[in-house]
């Protein structure tokens, strides 16, 4: 499942580059991975970038936040799980999820680094999934797992599953 993954995430290296060139064209994104190869790979295009991952020195990680919240030439920050928590990007107004998580907990984690204290835009969220493969097996997860939290705590608001973009691999 793991290898598997990991080439789900490299074929969709340069339909996720072109989709976060248009993005950057109306502000400043974040981008999600989970392989280091995915995300490093999609970064070499974007030469002022951002990123913290688990390579990124504990002493090096408040730099690239700040270099991001204040550089106006730096349009793209780029993170794993190592980005999740206890970091504020709030200059971003757009996540953008190149690779996916099997939990909704951690994806909400991740979407939360710019819907902090001082956000005052609104925060677009997209996940680029590539139709009938690994990736919607676990997008798909996630949204059944917040339908059964949703279940349990008697909440009346269902998750609304909207068909996210679908990419096909060159």
């Amino acid at each position: 499942m793991a290898e598997l993954r990991k080439e789900m995430g490299l074929l969709k290296v340069a339909p996720a580059i072109d989709f976060i060139s248009d993005a950057v064209e109306n502000g400043k994104v974040i981008v999600f991975g989970h392989h280091l190869d995915v995300i490093n790979q999609i970064a070499a295009k974007f030469p002022n970038h951002a990123k913290i991952t688990g390579e990124t020195p504990a002493d090096k990680r408040q730099a690239m936040v700040e270099k991001f919240q204040t550089d106006p030439d730096c349009r793209v920050f780029f993170g794993n799980t190592a980005a999740a928590e206890g970091i504020t990007l709030t200059a971003a107004d757009h996540v953008i999820f190149v690779e996916g998580q099997w939990t909704p907990g951690k994806l909400a984690q991740m979407e939360d680094r710019a819907h902090r204290i001082g956000q005052t835009k609104c925060v677009l969220c997209s996940y680029l999934v590539i139709e009938d493969s690994v990736d919607s097996v676990m997008l798909r997860s996630c949204v059944d797992k917040l339908d059964v939290i949703d279940k349990t705590l008697d909440r009346d608001n269902p998750v609304v599953f909207a068909e996210p973009p679908v990419f096909v691999p060159k």
